[in-house]
């Protein structure tokens, strides 16, 4: 698909809004995650949002066993306005949990991302960011920095029935870095640039089946807030359904809003921070 097929393609599941004016609002329920590893920029970056995350996959690439636990967690902080200026995301990833499971002798490696967001309207987002920007005690591949540039696109068939089949967000983008395909993989450099994308569908209220390409693999698996209250969500899936080594992933997290109004906040309740994405050992 050209860029230019892409463009005309979001022109028209936009147009209602340029013809009208005044745009609707989204749903009512919270939106659980629509990617994971890809970088979805839905309602990210407001000020006052902080988030924990903790990710487990069953084993990964280098691992030649069935069973070789590896997990990361999160910490997020929202620092800006996607609706009137730019959503700002500051994340700190913490790769090493453990000495002793998962890489060897790496507690407390980690790094920082810096993510970037726009709302063009509300059912479209646009982003921009970099993984990894800022190294503490990193072992490579988690010192290589990566660039992104995205959008997400929202598809409603029902707007006053929230359920099965009811919602669907597209996301798509190009990354270097952990983006690249396997033949294009090098520590040495960043380049070059390759396509990432996601498509999410609602099942429930509150969940969402999610299928996604992240530059090197397949993914697919639900998300779901399995509280009615309380501001958790999980992930469950399968990664790299492509490579010899698929693994289940469970990730979570555990969100709050420390301002919950405001005149430019009217989707910021509706989404929680991102859980991590499972870590993708490639060399």
């Amino acid at each position: 698909m050209t860029i230019k097929t892409v463009l005309s393609l979001l022109f028209a599941l936009n147009l209602p809004f340029l013809l009208r004016g005044q745009p609707d609002s989204i749903n009512v329920h919270r939106v659980s995650s629509i990617t994971c590893s890809n970088p979805d920029v839905l309602g990210r970056g407001y000020l006052g949002t902080i988030g924990f995350g903790a990710s487990l996959q069953s084993t990964t690439r280098l691992n030649d066993k069935p069973w070789g636990p590896d997990g990361s967690a999160i910490i997020t902080v929202g620092l800006g306005n996607p609706e009137k200026f730019i959503g700002i995301d500051v994340r700190m990833n913490i790769y090493g949990v453990s000495n002793d499971v998962g890489r060897p002798n790496n507690f407390g490696e980690s790094t920082i991302d810096l993510h970037l967001s726009r709302m063009i309207n509300p059912n479209l987002w646009v982003g921009i960011g970099g993984y990894d920007l800022v190294g503490i005690n990193t072992f490579d591949p988690n010192n290589l920095h990566s660039y992104y540039a995205s959008f997400t696109q929202t598809v409603r068939f029902k707007k006053q029935n929230p359920n099965f089949l009811s919602t669907l967000w597209l996301t798509a983008g190009v990354g270097n870095g952990r983006f690249r395909l396997d033949k294009d993989y090098t520590l040495a450099q960043s380049s070059p640039f390759s396509i990432f994308a996601s498509v999410a569908v609602q099942i429930m209220p509150e969940g969402n089946f999610t299928i996604e390409w992240s530059g090197y693999g397949l993914y697919t698996g639900v998300s779901l807030f399995p509280f009615k209250k309380l501001p958790i969500q999980l992930n469950i899936g399968g990664d790299d359904l492509f490579n010899h080594q698929r693994r289940v992933v469970l990730a979570g997290c555990l969100g709050f809003h420390l301002k919950k109004k405001g005149k430019y906040a009217q989707f910021k309740n509706l989404f929680l921070p991102a859980p991590p994405p499972p870590q993708s050992s490639r060399v």
